[in-house]
């Protein structure tokens, strides 16, 4: 209570923003293992991408005039 008196209200915010940010970061990352556990999944595993096919290559004899 002693600090809170030497501080200006503005201060207060200040750190009391800071204080809040921290603690987001803080369950941010205990929500990220939590989540990573359930799933089984670690944190340096590879994700398996998907291959989009190709678009198909139209000659202009195929295409034909509106």
């Amino acid at each position: 209570m002693f600090l809170a008196a030497q501080f200006t209200d503005d201060q207060v915010a200040v750190i009391g923003c800071a204080i809040v940010f921290a603690g987001c970061l803080i369950m941010m990352l205990v929500s990220q293992k939590i989540g990573d556990s359930v799933r089984g999944r670690g944190r340096h595993t590879n994700r398996a991408s998907v291959a989009f096919p190709s678009p198909r290559q139209n000659t202009t004899e195929q295409r034909k005039a509106a």
